[in-house]
């Protein structure tokens, strides 16, 4: 029998239990998701790449015909509209603050904040009120 690692939600894996490798514990991750980006991916990835009927995939995955009509346009147009090749589903989540505007935009107001002859001071308040956050 094989081990597997069961994560309780704490940082430390622990081993909680032995599951068999063929334990409906794990299909049933994949046919009842449980967060909303799983459960839309497993539903157009049922529709698309396993060839099921949209009325099928409705019913499966709780959906109603007109919500996975609309799901699957917005794929449709997201795939279809994407430059940069960003990924729907699975991306990478930077821990840490975000950034609310590029460094080059910051740099070029704070320079023109400083042609009219502005102080540290006042340049930090208008930058505060254009909800940029910066330190003096």
């Amino acid at each position: 029998m094989n081990l597997y690692i069961v994560y309780n939600g704490n940082i430390t894996p622990k081993i909680i239990r032995e599951i068999p490798m063929h334990s409906s514990a794990f299909s049933d991750y994949f046919s009842s998701p449980s967060s909303i980006s799983q459960k839309k991916y497993e539903a157009l990835r049922a529709f698309y790449y396993e060839k099921r009927s949209a009325q099928e995939v409705a019913k499966t995955f709780g959906y109603t015909l007109n919500a996975f009509y609309s799901l699957a346009h917005d794929f449709r147009q997201f795939i279809h509209e994407r430059e940069n090749r960003e990924d729907l589903f699975f991306f990478i989540h930077k821990p840490g603050r975000k950034e609310k505007a590029k460094k080059e935009e910051l740099d070029q107001r704070i320079i023109d904040l400083r042609k009219q002859y502005l102080s540290v001071p006042d340049i930090k308040s208008a930058l505060d009120s254009q909800d940029y956050r910066v330190s003096e």
